[in-house]
Formats: structure tokens, sequence, C-alpha cells
């Protein structure tokens, strides 16, 4: 199997090597070049047109190689947020888009983060739900992203409505995520390529 590469914008690469673009995954040894492969477009091709091609390598160690296989993985395995949660997020997601690639303590923060992951409890299908919001920072960024004052900024994107009741926010760190935090949470992603339920 094969995909294609894409060429993305600058504002668009670094949001793909995080992950919030799951359509897109990241290879590093053609980053400055700014060329993903296009997930969407997986197809086979003959071993002997293979054959032909020129080597580049993708990934160049094994951190790089991880890197791209959970990539892949994530394309084919991540959580369909229900279509109300799409839309209660959509102030939000278009700010995190706006706003990564500015010039700003805004964009720094945004930059500084690894992933946004989200908690529903009781369940995503309740009538009422509960909503938890971790911002995760990298360990060297998390101070100066809290002293910053943005997550206040992010949180009047995510304000209680409908069945969405109580929302609360955090900027944490992997080290003060506990694991069942982790596996009880999902990924918040950047492009909602399937339709999750009503």
């Amino acid at each position: 199997m094969v995909a294609p590469l894409a060429k993305v914008s600058d504002s668009d690469f670094p949001m793909v090597a995080k992950g919030y673009r799951p359509q897109f995954a990241a290879i590093p040894g053609l980053s400055t070049e700014k060329l993903v492969a296009d997930l969407d477009r997986v197809m086979t091709v003959d071993k002997r047109v293979v054959a032909t091609w020129q080597l580049v390598r993708g990934c160049r160690n094994d951190t790089e190689a991880r890197d791209f296989a959970k990539a892949v993985a994530r394309k084919h395995a991540r959580f369909a947020f229900p279509n109300d949660f799409n839309e209660f997020a959509t102030e939000l997601t278009s700010r995190i888009k706006e706003k990564h690639e500015k010039a700003s303590p805004e964009g720094a923060a945004l930059r500084g983060l690894d992933e946004i992951r989200i908690r529903a409890s009781p369940s995503w299908d309740a009538d009422e739900v509960e909503l938890m919001f971790w911002f995760i920072a990298n360990p060297k960024d998390a101070t100066e992203i809290r002293r910053s004052g943005v997550l206040a900024t992010w949180e009047k994107r995510i304000p209680p409505k409908g069945r969405y009741k109580r929302v609360f926010s955090q900027i944490a760190t992997y080290q003060e995520l506990t694991a069942e935090d982790y596996l009880e949470s999902d990924q918040l992603d950047l492009d909602y390529l399937s339709a999750g339920s009503e």
C-alpha cells in the first residue's frame, strides 16, 4: 500500500505533525518541503513500478518511524465524536486553526501543546454530559503556557451548551495525567472527516 505525497502550507504542517489533521501523516525526512502522506488516497501499486522509484528515507530513526506508524493507525482508529460535539467545539477548533502559527503568546502556547484530549462523563451518549478538556503541554513549555492566561481565552469558546452541561479544562503534562485519564479521553481532531452519532 502507498499513499501519495501532498504539499501542505507552512501553517498546516505543524498541525499535521501534531496529529490534529489525521487525513495526513507527517514525513520527517520531507519536512523541509512540507510534503506529507495523504492517507485519504491509499492505493496499491505494482511492485515493478515501485522498483523504479528513487528511495528517499522518510523516517530516519526509530522515533520517527514510531510517530509515523501512530499517525497511520490514528487515521483508521480515531474516535468519531458525536456531531453535536463537533458543532459545540467549532469555536475552539476555529480559534486553534487561526492562531496556531501567529507570532503571539496564544500562538506560542498552541505550538507548545502536544495534543488536546477530551473526556466525556458519564459517556458521550448520555443526556447530560460533563466534559474535561486537557491541553497537554510539553513539560518545558507548561509553566509559560499556564502563566500566559490563554486557558481563559480557550474556555470562552467552549461554554456549557445543550447537553454539555459542565465543561472543565486544564493545562497539563503527560506526567500529570493518570493512565486512566488518558485512556478514557479522546484526542481532538481539526479534521472532521467521519461523522459521529447524532
